[in-house]
């Protein structure tokens, strides 16, 4: 059966959301403080991350919008690219997406430990049982699973707003100097650029709703509204949280500890703000695993519809659950769980979901010019510069991971090389 088409733009809303907030704004503020010197550059990096996310989200809108079709970034490159490219490019979101799965379960049960002392100990096994928990959830169907995500994003989006209210509402510190780095700038233009990329990759996940393009009752009104719409409560978010954390908190506090929300809940709640904020830790990853999986079976149901992997990989139950495609992206998350080596992973990962949206933005700009009379609902602002400015954000990232982790990326760009041949190969054999 194909999948089916029952979902609205609440459901892109809360996809969007519930595939981007996570540990990223727990662990990464103090990074950013870091590297920004002080607390008025904090916020202007924050606010420049989710300018480029909005920028990346609007033009996989357009692509969305067009071709609404599930499948995410292969949907966009088969069409535009070819078979091949289809092909590598949706090989590499899923690998990517399955590790975000296994790297996200693993968080959860970090923070489960220490709320949970006696849990700690088993780590791989209690993020084992949370991904398996959120893959039965999948079960009850399509429409089921499109309430439960909004009901884990609203949620998950309420936790933070009254994290907001409450440090706004409390006593601000004494003052609230630059940081203090021997030896750096606060205007440092290196420690600036690191700064944005820190806080750019907070916002990965906002192409979340590209996966179910096909299954919106309204693609080319919704998806627009829905990835824009997602990303700007994202960065709202963000922002809010970043501002409320520094009215709590002084910026050599922020930069200084490792969980700085956890640090300024507890300045204002006691040891139960700790507890709060550690329940949202263990909740955040489990809106992302939700989302995660409904992505990544939507990409083996687009390559096994098209006939590039095994058909039974195109096929859905009565309810819209892709079974297959459900029970293999299961079992590659559980299998990086107990692989562990998360840096290695991460960093290949990355390779992997650059080159996702690399290869969408690089369609877009292909199909504006092979398809010009491709019905386009939405278009996305100032392009061809916008997205060549998003393109050129994301070539800067990738070499960046080349020259800092040369052995993980050469793997992952070998991987995509070998990936390539043996598809050419298969086809060539058949």
């Amino acid at each position: 059966m194909p999948l089916l088409r029952i979902l609205g733009v609440w459901f892109g809303v809360a996809i969007v959301i519930g595939g981007t907030i996570g540990a990223g704004i727990l662990r990464t503020p103090n990074l950013v403080m870091s590297h920004a010197g002080s607390p008025a550059l904090a916020i202007t990096v924050w606010i420049v991350a989710g300018v480029f996310a909005m920028a990346a989200a609007a033009s996989l809108a357009e692509l969305a919008a067009a071709i609404p079709k599930s499948g995410g970034f292969y949907v966009f490159a088969q069409r535009a690219l070819g078979d091949g490219f289809g092909f590598i490019a949706g090989s590499a979101d899923w690998f990517a997406n399955s590790a975000a799965v296994a790297f996200v379960a693993v968080a959860g049960a970090e923070y489960l430990g220490i709320l949970l002392p006696a849990l700690a100990p088993h780590q791989a096994l209690a993020a084992s049982a949370s991904i398996v928990v959120m893959a039965l959830l999948q079960l009850v169907g399509a429409r089921a699973s499109g309430r439960l995500q909004e009901g884990l994003s609203l949620t998950k989006t309420l936790a933070f707003a009254v994290l907001v209210v409450a440090f706004f509402t409390a006593d601000a510190p004494a003052s609230a100097p630059a940081v203090s780095r021997a030896g750096v700038q606060p205007v440092d233009l290196v420690s600036l650029a690191l700064a944005v990329q820190l806080a750019r990759g907070a916002y990965d996940g906002s192409q979340s709703g590209s996966y179910f393009a096909g299954e919106d009752v309204d693609p080319g009104r919704n998806l627009p509204r829905a990835f824009i719409g997602g990303t700007a409560i994202v960065m709202g978010v963000y922002v809010l949280l970043n501002l409320a954390v520094q009215h709590v908190l002084s910026a050599d506090t922020i930069a200084a500890s490792a969980l700085p929300i956890a640090q300024a809940a507890s300045q204002v709640f006691g040891a139960r703000g700790a507890t709060a904020v550690t329940l949202i830790a263990i909740w955040s990853p489990l809106t992302i695993m939700s989302a995660t999986l409904l992505c990544l079976t939507r990409i083996l149901y687009a390559m096994g519809s098209d006939g590039l992997l095994p058909l039974a990989l195109g096929r859905t139950d009565g309810r819209g659950t892709p079974l297959a495609g459900l029970a293999c992206s299961t079992a590659a998350a559980l299998a990086l769980v107990q692989l562990g080596g998360f840096e290695s992973v991460a960093t290949v990962a990355t390779i992997f979901m650059i080159t996702g949206y690399l290869s969408a933005l690089v369609s877009l700009l292909v199909l504006r010019r092979t398809e010009p009379q491709l019905p386009r609902p939405f278009r996305v602002w100032g392009a061809p510069w916008t997205v060549l400015v998003v393109i050129a954000g994301y070539l800067a990232i990738f070499a960046g991971v080349v020259v800092g982790a040369p052995r993980d990326a050469s793997i992952g760009i070998g991987v995509l090389v070998a990936g390539y041949a043996l598809y050419k190969a298969s086809r060539r054999a058949r």
